[in-house]
Order: structure tokens, then C-alpha cells, then sequence
């Protein structure tokens, strides 16, 4: 029994392969990456700017050295190491 192909339905040999993106698609999806990572790098640069100072010393009230501003620096490259940000909060 042959197969039948409903009335304006093309059969599946004959695909639409032909048909090509408007140049725009690939220009505005260049555009689109090229403003978003902009936005990203922006984002990173002001993050870094905008970062708390580092106090050179911390002290009592008595005038006695807490801690340091190494002691700070430290604890930061101790956290990075271990990968301590994945714990959550205690």
C-alpha cells in the first residue's frame, strides 16, 4: 500500500534546506555577546576598584596590635585555598 501525503504537507525528502538567516541574525547576535561581556569586564573592574580597604593595623583601645593588615591578607589566600566560600555561613 503506497503512502498517502495529506493535501499541502510536503513529503520528508523534500526538506527546506534552502532557506539562509538574514545576515542581521549573525550581527546582532555579535552585537549581543560583544555589549554583554562588555557589561561583565565593566562589572569585574568596579568590583575591584570598589573593594574595602585593608587597615595597615587594628588595635585595642589600650593601643595594643590586634591583628595586621598580613594577618587579613592571610586568612583571605587561607579561604581561597580550601575553597572555604562553599560552606555557607556559620
Amino acid at each position: 500500500m503506497p503512502n498517502k501525503i495529506a493535501a499541502g504537507a510536503a513529503p520528508l525528502s523534500e526538506s527546506h534546506t534552502d532557506e539562509k538567516l538574514s545576515p542581521w541574525w549573525r550581527r546582532a547576535s555579535i552585537l549581543t555577546m560583544a555589549l554583554g561581556f562588555s557589561v561583565l569586564i565593566l562589572l569585574t573592574v568596579k568590583a575591584y576598584d570598589d573593594a574595602p580597604p585593608i587597615p595597615d593595623k587594628v588595635t585595642a583601645p589600650d593601643g595594643s596590635v590586634l591583628f595586621t593588615g598580613a594577618d587579613i591578607r592571610d586568612g583571605q589566600q587561607v579561604f581561597l585555598k580550601y575553597g572555604l566560600m562553599d560552606n555557607g555561613s556559620i
